[in-house]
């Protein structure tokens, strides 16, 4: 089966002079970026790391952060994303629990990186994508330096590519392991689910080291299309730059989509480009979904309930599913049906499936 390094070195064949990854004045064709991957790979190799061994990155989203992903992935290493908005202490925990030995981190991070030293002495090098120097390895120093050819690592399609930290009610993140074949599974259910074209144009306003920035990732890199990165969400600069760029697809928590909505210069932005709005991560009034759909359009919106563990979807409420008016606007508010290669049942404690109409625990099965 294909495995995470595979799609992007596709991409450098099928699309290698396409820009893949836009962030503010940067952008990298897929040529460019498979070849920073290979870079990174083969940096890790000179840094002595081994099949296995743990590595994370701090950081908001950025290129880099992107070429990490795919770099582990094909280097058969195990990526630990630490969720920027995380204490010291917390960022401390998830580096020991997960038994991370490399950081990278962004230069906006150097203060909380500093102060692993000695929280985390289990981190052994420290690489910097900003300042660097003594004992601090620079990121574009070690891509400077290592080789473009590809990786010749054996990867199997169930060994662990990811440890994300999800943060429980009580207590310190628990970390969710997730193989290649989990995370590929999801990519394909995404792809199939929102149709995703290498026509495509995303912003990502979600943050990458979450499943809600990792997934719209994968998925348009999977079909060779356009990510352009916010570090962080700015709701005029987004709309500025789905304007200017033509973009087609946004993933946005529901906080985020009804600032868009209750915007009070919206009329003055075109965007007709937009095919469609995935809004997930949190309920929604029903009254203010209404409106957004009356807003900016209900053919376009598509929503979505998963979980970590899932590494992404479990069940969708596609486009089609969305109206005002007819039969299908009984439905609205819900949060749909399976997804493409998930099974979904409602069970009491027992874990018995319950009959239609009543409630009990969502529970879920497929390869993601």
């Amino acid at each position: 089966m294909m495995l995470i390094g595979d799609m992007i070195r596709r991409d450098a064949r099928l699309f290698a002079r396409k820009v893949g990854v836009i962030e503010g004045e940067k952008q990298f064709t897929y040529q460019e970026l498979n070849q920073r991957v290979n870079r990174l790979a083969n940096a890790f190799l000179k840094l002595g790391m081994v099949k296995g061994d743990k590595i994370a990155f701090m950081g908001n989203n950025c290129h880099q952060f992107v070429e990490f992903y795919f770099a582990v992935a094909k280097y058969g290493l195990v990526s630990v994303p630490v969720n920027a908005r995380f204490s010291s202490d917390e960022a401390a925990y998830v580096i020991k629990d997960s038994e991370t030995t490399v950081l990278i981190y962004s230069e906006e991070f150097a203060e909380t990186a500093a102060k692993m030293r000695d929280m985390a002495p289990e981190i052994k090098q420290y690489i910097s994508t900003g300042k660097a120097g003594g004992n601090i390895f620079s990121y574009e120093e070690l891509l400077d330096n290592a080789s473009d050819r590809e990786p010749e690592i054996g990867i199997n399609p169930d060994d662990m590519t990811m440890i994300m930290y999800t943060s429980g009610t009580t207590g310190f993140p628990k970390g969710v392991m997730a193989t290649q074949r989990n995370i590929m599974a999801n990519t394909n259910t995404m792809c199939l689910e929102l149709d995703i074209v290498p026509e495509d144009i995303t912003v990502l306003a979600m943050p990458i080291y979450h499943n809600g920035g990792l997934w719209p990732t994968m998925s348009t890199v999977y079909r060779g299309g356009t990510i352009i990165l916010m570090p962080r969400f700015d709701l005029e600069a987004m709309l500025q730059i789905i304007e200017d760029r033509k973009v087609t697809f946004l993933n946005l928590v529901p906080t985020m989509l009804l600032r868009i909505v209750s915007h009070p210069k919206l009329s003055s932005y075109n965007l007709d480009s937009l095919r469609t709005i995935m809004y997930a991560g949190a309920p929604i009034p029903l009254e203010q979904l209404k409106n957004a759909m009356k807003t900016l359009g209900p053919h376009r919106f598509y929503n979505s309930l998963g979980s970590t563990e899932s590494n992404g979807n479990l069940i969708s409420m596609r486009t089609s599913e969305h109206a005002l008016e007819g039969p299908q606007a009984s439905k609205l508010g819900s949060v749909g049906k399976d997804a493409m290669g998930v099974e979904i049942a409602i069970v009491d404690e027992q874990g018995k499936e319950l009959p239609n109409g009543t409630a009990g625990e969502i529970i879920g099965r497929g390869d993601n």
